[in-house]
């Protein structure tokens, strides 16, 4: 069970390193409710499996201790997450419905396949640590110990630990290593803002999901539905 919810975790990391990609997505295609619905669920499930498996080992004993011998943060790794994610999607249109309203199928095709390919070179290459959603919460280090030699690990923010101070991770993958003694600042209520965010922005911007509202709203208080 421990290895599938490390792979399970791996998934979730790709998936929600492409968060920013998918709220372009949702605006850009905010006119069509069920498409925006979609990737609004498939960003919340992304996030609430990501502050799981993060809450996991925090509720019970922390998996490694290891001293740190010396640290190194590393630099550059937003302008590799522009390069790598970003830019490549910024040629294509990024709405997916055709004028008719209908889905552009060759578009959605090439959006699908560039998404495969980047998904697989990042798994491929352990890019597991360029994620915007752990960079807000966390900061990432190079750091060499006694069992690790430049490991990458994925600090609490604002923490800096100092050199011969032992912390408790949690392998995320090959050398790649979680901070497991801090509490989770990835909250399911930062969760639930986020999801009333994207549900105000539909109400705000979607004709459909404004009338679903006021028919919700005569129901209750009338009692009649359309």
């Amino acid at each position: 069970m421990g290895k599938i919810m490390t792979k399970v975790f791996r998934y979730m990391l790709f998936a929600s390193s492409y968060l920013p990609l998918f709220l372009i997505l949702f605006f850009f295609n905010i006119n069509h409710l069920v498409f925006c619905l979609f990737i609004g669920g498939l960003m919340m499930i992304t996030l609430v499996t990501l502050k799981l498996f993060i809450d996991r080992p925090l509720k019970s004993q922390p998996n490694d201790p290891i001293t740190i011998l010396a640290l190194k943060e590393k630099d550059g790794e937003s302008l590799n997450y522009i390069v790598t994610y970003i830019i490549p999607f910024i040629s294509f249109n990024t709405e997916v419905f055709s004028i008719d309203g209908s889905i552009d199928i060759p578009k959605l095709v090439a959006f699908l396949i560039l998404f495969l390919v980047i998904g697989s070179l990042y798994m491929y290459n352990n890019l597991y640590y360029i994620n915007p959603v752990l960079i807000i919460f966390y900061d990432i280090y190079k750091i060499e110990s006694a069992d690790h030699k430049d490991a990458i690990f994925i600090i609490d923010k604002n923490s800096k630990p100092e050199d011969n101070r032992k912390i408790y991770v949690r392998n995320i993958y090959s050398s790649i290593y979680l901070q497991t003694d801090k509490k989770n600042k990835l909250t399911f209520f930062k969760i639930i803002i986020f999801a009333i965010f994207l549900l105000f922005c539909l109400f705000i911007w979607n004709e459909k999901m404004q009338t679903f509202v006021f028919e919700m709203i005569k129901f209750i208080f009338c009692g009649t539905y359309f």
